[in-house]
């Protein structure tokens, strides 16, 4: 049976707000509806089996005789959801008109929780991140250990349409339990001018505590565009949320040139105001500086022309920045530039905001060089180590001044490594030594060893010719 002829066919529900459920649905529904429909039934038939003892008042004696409703397993609307749990929990919420549904299949870890209807208490729009609207916070009675009725609350975030679902959701709870919806009604109002209710003034309406920030925010995560380059610098998720990190890294000259000058030992640093339209995604800077190096040959310090670019500036989703760094005064530091994009998301620590810092690298060669199998698995094992201390440099600077960063305790500052930086194969092969066929395939982008191989094997030719 469909939604629609779902919600046609069943008492309850007036015929203005069956369709108004219905038109909403498709808009509350991220993916192919047959389809979920199809998964749902499959995970919770056993499950619904059991709720119409207390979702219909049904004798358990009689259980066995007792006739479900013909769309008690149809689903209204679903999204893609995040339940708040000790950790976020990816699943999916589906609703019907009985019970709001939700299922989580994590490395399988499998989440289910059913809300009936009929015992949900209250049902508030919510915010992810302190501002992003797309969460919705249910309370709902459920029986604890003792049989006791209590009131349980649960978050469901990171839904992509949360309004049309809201909606949806409120029109089917009028309907199953049209007394629960009133008084809430009465007392709350509603956070929707497409109910056909009076709405009533909710300006200072208290916000459900969700979290274990206690202010009432369920932590957001969210993903870069996808864009990067070879070789992974830095993996990591920082105690700040993401535009308290950005700032730090980006926009607090303090930090930065403090950085720079006593975690790594740079003289002559000179950073350009950004520079570019007023969107920030636009915007650019330069970096110029001399570094010094401990080599036992060769130069004992260069000049370094950078620049960093605002590639995306998205407060919902991401900031990405890609940097251009040359070292001119090294043998063939006319002829490569390294480059490296930072990615900063939104992420979970603890239970907490935070950020992802996904930082990636690799070294664009404009001319061959002699030097280029020795150069660039230096130069990512110098990008890898720079950005260790990049890290171990925002974690002190944040515990040493606690009071620039809101809601951050300094006593629990902590970083979390999400992937070990693996070694590149070039890396491996500065340590062991590269074997026969890797300094073959070097040939073709080196002249001088290209025409020193074509003399050689013609030699051997004409040896072999006698």
């Amino acid at each position: 049976m469909t939604s629609t002829s779902a919600l046609s066919s069943t008492s309850g529900m007036t015929s203005t707000s069956a369709s108004f459920v219905t038109a909403v649905s498709d808009k509350a529904s991220d993916s192919n509806l047959n389809q979920r429909q199809i998964e749902f039934e499959k995970n919770f038939a056993k499950r619904m089996d059991l709720e119409p003892l207390t979702s219909f008042g049904a004798d358990p004696s009689t259980a066995h005789s007792f006739k479900l409703p013909d769309d008690y397993m149809t689903i209204v609307a679903t999204q893609a959801a995040d339940l708040q749990a000790s950790i976020l929990v990816h699943g999916r919420l589906c609703l019907t008109r009985y019970h709001l549904c939700f299922r989580s299949n994590i490395l399988g870890i499998i989440t289910m929780k059913v809300h009936s209807l009929s015992d949900i208490v209250s049902i508030k729009k919510g915010t992810t991140a302190k501002w992003i609207q797309n969460a919705v916070y249910v309370r709902v009675l459920e029986l604890d250990d003792d049989d006791k009725w209590v009131e349980q609350h649960y978050g469901y975030g990171s839904l992509w349409n949360r309004d049309s679902l809201y909606d949806a959701l409120m029109e089917c709870w009028r309907a199953r339990s049209p007394d629960r919806f009133n008084a809430f009604v009465e007392a709350e109002g509603l956070e929707s001018e497409n109910i056909d209710i009076d709405e009533q003034d909710t300006e200072g309406e208290a916000q459900v505590t969700a979290s274990g920030d206690g202010d009432g925010s369920i932590p957001i995560i969210t993903k870069p565009s996808g864009e990067e380059y070879k070789e992974l610098a830095l993996n990591v998720k920082f105690p700040l949320d993401m535009e308290q990190t950005f700032n730090l890294l980006y926009h607090n000259p303090d930090f930065t040139n403090h950085f720079y000058t006593n975690d790594k030992g740079l003289t002559e640093l000179k950073i350009s105001e950004w520079e570019g339209s007023g969107d920030e995604g636009n915007q650019r800077r330069t970096l110029n500086y001399i570094m010094h190096m401990n080599n036992s040959i060769g130069p004992k310090s260069s000049s370094c022309n950078g620049s960093e670019t605002i590639a995306i500036a998205d407060p919902q989703k991401s900031y990405e920045i890609v940097s251009e760094t040359q070292t001119p005064d090294i043998p063939s530091g006319k002829s490569f530039t390294i480059r490296t994009r930072t990615c900063l998301t939104h992420d979970s620590l603890n239970n907490k905001q935070a950020t992802r810092i996904h930082c990636t690298t690799q070294v664009d060669w404009s001319s061959s060089s002699l030097l280029k199998g020795t150069i660039t698995p230096a130069v990512i094992k110098g990008q890898k180590e720079h950005h260790q201390q990049l890290i171990k440099g925002m974690t002190e600077w944040v515990k040493s001044h606690p009071g620039d960063f809101k809601g951050v305790d300094q006593d629990k500052v902590e970083i979390k490594h999400e992937v070990e930086i693996p070694q590149t194969e070039d890396t491996v092969n500065e340590k062991v030594g590269k074997t026969l066929l890797q300094y073959a395939g070097d040939i073709p982008d080196n002249p001088v060893m290209l025409a020193i191989t074509i003399l050689f094997l013609v030699l051997l030719l004409l040896n072999l010719r006698g």
